[in-house]
């Protein structure tokens, strides 16, 4: 489960922050729209490009 103030690794090498608020989930401040179990973790669909740090 996404906890509120967790860092979630990318597959960049970068961490991005978890923001929860009531059933709203934001990773990086995109919204999760939904989530997909692969053969290897998680991927967590969202409404908006993540992009590594400059």
């Amino acid at each position: 489960m996404l906890k509120d103030g967790m860092n979630l690794y990318m597959a960049t090498g970068h961490y991005v922050k978890v923001e929860r608020n009531g059933d709203e989930i934001k990773v990086g401040g995109a919204k999760i729209l939904g989530t997909v179990k692969a053969s290897n973790g998680i991927v967590h669909v969202v409404d908006a490009v993540l992009l590594p740090p400059d």
